[in-house]
């Protein structure tokens, strides 16, 4: 799948990115470009539709691509592969996103100690 045509399918369940003329959809791809190949893009559009709800017609952002991604490299697929890492991306974005995600673990942690006093 082209990023061209996984932003199709997004805006057809979210609706469509704001911007003149186009701006965020145009920086959306570029993102898509640099930081997936088009195999893994089918992957991202599950973990996005099944992490980001349609209920309020707002696109998802980077952000929301990010965090889908984590999702998925958590849960295995049926053919117990994991979406891969792109080349592109260097060790420090990964250290980055572990950390993120060790920073809502922890969040989350504390939370449930709190909510059992």
């Amino acid at each position: 799948m082209t990023p061209e045509r996984f932003i199709e399918r997004i805006e057809s369940y979210y609706g469509k990115y704001p911007g003149k003329p186009r701006d965020t959809r145009a920086t959306v791809i570029s993102y898509l470009r640099k930081r997936y190949k088009e195999d893994e893009l089918e992957s991202l559009l599950r973990a996005v539709t099944m992490t980001f709800s349609g209920e309020y017609k707002t696109v998802p952002d980077i952000a929301v691509f990010e965090r889908a991604r984590v999702a998925e490299i958590a849960r295995p697929s049926k053919r117990g592969t994991y979406l891969p890492f792109n080349e592109k991306i260097t060790d420090d974005e990964r250290v980055g996103v572990a950390k993120k995600v060790k920073g809502v673990v922890d969040y989350l942690a504390e939370k449930k100690r709190a909510w059992r006093m």
